[in-house]
């Protein structure tokens, strides 16, 4: 019995059929190659029967133990990093707790080095008092001491787990001015320390003044604070007053002798020109000796 199945093909359909349904066409014409779709299934039983038949792939041991090996490693490299993120989370989370909860709180502010300035003063305006440990403002602590009067420098200590320390050193008097019924402490940067009722003995007198600043503030003449504290021992003996009453006239009255600086500047030069000139008696005819030493390299003495 011949295995093939005959299978007759309808004929071409002709131009009065053009319209018909294309449903019947492949049904006519083409799907009686096949019974069911079982006929084509078996087209492809073979392939698929050849395909089952490959070998597996087998993997070399060393290969298989290296692989496992560079598994192991990134597990353990991706388990520090994890362990890594989490610490530091968990750090974070602590120093925030520990910021917002007061434990590390400045709870004592010791002031020491004061001798005219009141600790109590020192403390108000530096506001560490109850501030976190963690996160001191000093700088903005230091700006503040450093703007009382008599405060020449400051600096803060800590001492955990809540204790600071401030160091205060104070301005020391160089001269004192006088204007009018008035007089002010002066140290050697032009600050006024404070008014004085009596001005303490052996500081130099700065006269001629239009007006004393403020506690805190400065002279109105810079330079004049440091003239007085630069004054030599062998002047200073014989020092009578500072005159400043112009910027550019300064000058300094001893007994017998007037030493003309001019302007405040080159002060030690001016200075160590003076006392070079002075070493010298004055003449016994001047009523008035001077001493100009406005040019340091060319002093001119006379009456």
């Amino acid at each position: 019995m011949n295995p093939l199945r005959s299978v007759s093909f309808p004929a071409w359909p002709d131009a009065d059929s053009v319209g018909a349904s294309d449903d019947l066409l492949a049904g006519t014409a083409y799907g009686a190659l096949f019974e069911d779709e079982r006929d084509i299934e078996h087209m492809f039983e073979p392939a698929v029967e050849e395909r089952l038949d490959e070998p597996p792939v087998v993997i070399h041991p060393r290969l298989a133990d290296r692989r496992a090996t560079v598994e192991r490693a990134e597990f353990r490299v991706r388990s520090r990093r994890q362990l890594l993120v989490v610490g530091l989370a968990v750090a974070v989370l602590g120093l925030l707790v520990v910021w917002q909860s007061g434990l590390l709180s400045v709870r004592n502010v010791a002031v020491v080095g004061t001798q005219h300035t009141d600790p109590d003063v020192v403390r108000r305006v530096a506001e560490l008092n109850g501030a976190s440990m963690l996160g001191l403002d000093e700088s903005g602590a230091l700006r503040r001491i450093e703007a009382l009067p008599w405060v020449a420098s400051a600096s803060v200590e800590r001492h955990w787990p809540g204790s600071v320390t401030i160091r205060v050193t104070e301005h020391q008097p160089t001269a004192v001015a006088l204007v009018g019924s008035e007089s002010a402490l002066v140290a050697a940067d032009d600050r006024v320390l404070q008014r004085a009722v009596v001005a303490p003995a052996g500081l130099v007198r700065i006269v001629g003044l239009h007006h004393l600043a403020a506690d805190g503030q400065r002279l109105e003449i810079r330079g004049v604070g440091e003239l007085a504290a630069d004054i030599p021992a062998s002047m200073r003996s014989r020092l009578v007053e500072v005159r400043a009453g112009d910027p550019q006239a300064v000058s300094l009255a001893l007994q017998g002798v007037e030493i003309r600086l001019g302007s405040l500047t080159s002060i030690p030069l001016k200075l160590a020109a003076a006392e070079a000139v002075l070493t010298a008696d004055a003449p016994q005819s001047c009523a008035k000796y001077y001493v100009d030493v406005s040019t340091p390299t060319a002093a001119v003495a006379g009456c």
